[in-house]
């Protein structure tokens, strides 16, 4: 269950940047998922309420964005990709038009996009 890690990796970054940035509350995360990482997002989001420790994040409304796998082939394919998953395993990637292994551009990313938090206002 590959999502403990990466909803432990999450947390640990949102609460860097709310600490960097004196935040009172964080309100909501969005985050952009690829649909190669096999992640489920209702299991991640589950999990990121679930082990949340820390007061400042706990509440946030976490929001998960699917990112389609995308990618480039040799053959001059350039768009989305095939993939077979069995078992949250992935078992290949491949172009559609040539069955070659292509280079992929979008759909293997874990990317925390948006944090939104209410900060102390500081005095001038």
């Amino acid at each position: 269950m590959h999502e403990v890690g990466f909803a432990t990796t999450i947390l640990e970054e949102v609460k860097k940047e709310a600490k960097k940035q004196n935040a009172l509350k964080v309100t909501s995360v969005e985050l952009v998922l690829g649909e190669l990482t096999l992640i489920d997002s209702e299991q991640l989001i589950f999990l990121l309420n679930s082990i949340i420790q820390d007061d400042i994040i706990k509440g946030a409304d976490f929001k998960v964005k699917k990112q389609r796998a995308e990618g480039e082939c040799s053959c001059g394919y350039s768009g989305p990709l095939e993939y077979k998953e069995e078992f949250h395993q992935l078992l290949y990637v491949k172009c559609p038009r040539c069955d070659g292994i292509p280079k992929i551009k979008k759909g293997d990313e874990c990317v925390i996009e948006k944090i939104n938090m209410e900060v102390e206002e500081r005095s001038k």
